[in-house]
């Protein structure tokens, strides 16, 4: 194997790597959150906006926006996180109305970080094992070059 053809594959297992990695923490980091929500407690909080916006070019995902208010003791705080996924939920989740009274999820230790959906979510656990999988993928370009090159007669 050329020198040229180790560099690659060096910066392939890195990159894959690095990906890998940067997506199963981020995963891990959301599954710890939403294990953490679990056994919050919880308000009553209000919608103050509700709408639907239709995905931003090709895609044609809807993304709802909710802000809503709660009151933890005497302060009064509002979110508009749903979950500890995404901002925005790109998946169908109940409809919110302006005005409807809902029970909202806070953090003991910081009331200002709340949710209306608690615990673990899907998506996290996926983008966990797809992080793992591009650090094995990475690991084993890293270990076994000769799997990442093609045949000399293959071109």
């Amino acid at each position: 194997m050329t020198m040229q053809k180790r560099a690659a594959n060096r910066v392939f297992a890195l990159v894959f790597g690095l990906f890998g990695g940067v997506a199963a923490l981020a995963g891990l980091l959301a599954l710890g959150r939403g294990a953490a929500s679990a056994s919050w407690p919880r308000a009553e909080g209000t919608i103050l906006r509700a709408e639907a916006v239709s995905g931003v070019g090709t895609r044609s995902s809807v993304h709802y926006r909710v802000r809503y208010s709660y009151t933890v003791g005497h302060q009064a705080f509002a979110s508009d996180r749903l979950t500890f996924v995404f901002d925005r939920a790109t998946f169908q989740l109940p409809r919110y109305a302006v005005g409807q009274q809902v029970p909202v999820y806070y953090d003991p230790a910081a009331p200002s970080a709340a949710v209306l959906v608690k615990g673990i979510q899907p998506y996290p656990v996926v983008i966990t094992l797809f992080g793992v999988l591009f650090i094995a993928i990475g690991w084993v370009a890293s270990r076994f070059p000769s799997l990442a090159t093609r045949p000399q007669g293959s071109r």
